[in-house]
C-alpha cells in the first residue's frame, strides 16, 4: 500500500466497525499510518490485522470512552508518543440513544451530548496544535444528514447534537485556516452500517430508500470515499463545509408534485 498518504499519521474514532472499518483500509490504502482508536479492542484488532495483512500500517487504541475528557487527551498524547505526528484526525465514533423528546432520559440525552458533542469540542483542543505542525492538517467529523437537513422522529435529539458539531466545524475551520487546517464534516444519510443493520431490516431499509433519488442505502465505502478525499491534499481549499452522502436522500422532493409536473408536460405535447 502507498499513495498521497504516504508519512502521514491518521486516527479514525470508532474505527473498528463499520463506517469507521471502511475509513480505516480507505486512507491505509493511500499510505498512511492509521490508528483504529475503540472502546472495545476485540474490533480494533481485527482491522489492523486486515490492513496490516494487505501491506498497510496501522497500531490499535483500545478503551476509548467519547463521555470521558480524557479519553480524548490519552489517545492523542499516545498517538504522538508512538508516530512522532498526527496528520489526520477522523471522529466517527458516536453513541445513538434514540427516542422521541418527550420519552428520551435526561440521562440518555446526557449521553448524547457528551459522546457526539462534547468529544468534538475536547478532540479539537487536543489535536489543532499537532494538526497545525503538519503540512496537511485534517480534522474531518462524521455527522449526519439529521443535523441540518432531516428532522426524523425518534432520532431528533441525535440530530440536535449533530447540528452542534456541524456549527462548532465552520466555527474551527474559520478559526484555523491560518494554521494549515482544514475542517469539515460528511454528512451520510442512511448508509448499511453495523449500526443500522442491527436497528433495520433489509427489507425496511430498502422500503425507506426506494423514494431515493438513488433508490437504495450506501454502503459504509462510499462515505469512506468522501472522506479519503477531503483527507487528500488535493482538498486543501475545501474547509468548513459538509461533504453529503445520502444518495439525494435530504434534497426533499415531493413526489405528488414530480407526478402533477409530468402529467403537465405529458399534457403539452399532446
Amino acid at each position: 500500500m502507498s499513495g498521497k498518504l504516504d508519512g502521514k499519521v491518521a486516527v479514525v474514532t470508532g474505527g473498528g466497525r463499520g463506517i469507521g472499518r471502511a475509513i480505516s483500509n480507505a486512507l491505509a490504502e493511500l499510505g498512511a499510518t492509521v490508528v483504529v482508536a475503540v472502546r472495545t479492542a476485540k474490533h480494533g484488532e481485527e482491522v489492523v490485522a486486515e490492513i496490516t495483512a494487505k501491506g498497510g500500517k496501522a497500531t490499535l487504541f483500545a478503551g476509548l470512552e467519547l463521555q470521558q475528557r480524557s479519553s480524548s487527551q490519552r489517545l492523542i498524547a499516545d498517538t504522538v508518543k508512538r508516530h512522532g505526528d498526527l496528520d489526520i484526525l477522523i471522529l466517527c465514533a458516536a453513541d445513538a440513544p434514540h427516542g422521541a423528546v418527550l420519552e428520551m432520559s435526561d440521562e440518555d440525552f446526557d449521553v448524547l451530548a457528551k459522546s457526539n458533542f462534547y468529544s468534538t469540542f475536547w478532540f479539537a483542543k487536543d489535536a489543532i496544535p499537532y494538526l497545525a505542525k503538519s503540512k496537511n492538517g485534517r480534522f474531518i467529523c462524521i455527522s449526519s444528514c439529521a443535523g441540518n437537513r432531516l428532522n426524523t422522529p425518534g432520532i431528533v435529539p441525535y440530530g440536535a447534537t449533530k447540528a452542534a458539531v456541524n456549527s462548532l466545524v465552520r466555527g474551527l475551520a474559520v478559526e484555523y485556516a491560518r494554521m494549515g487546517i482544514t475542517v469539515n464534516t460528511v454528512d451520510p444519510g442512511l448508509i448499511a452500517s453495523d449500526r443500522m443493520q442491527s436497528m433495520l431490516s433489509p427489507e425496511m431499509a430498502g422500503a425507506i430508500s426506494a423514494g431515493f433519488p438513488v433508490p437504495r442505502p450506501g454502503t459504509p465505502a462510499e462515505v469512506a470515499s468522501a472522506v479519503a478525499f477531503l483527507s487528500l491534499p488535493e482538498s486543501a481549499y475545501i474547509t468548513g463545509t459538509a461533504l453529503v452522502v445520502d444518495g439525494g436522500a435530504s434534497l426533499g422532493s415531493l413526489p405528488h408534485l414530480d407526478d402533477s409536473l409530468q402529467d403537465e408536460q405529458a399534457a403539452g405535447k399532446r
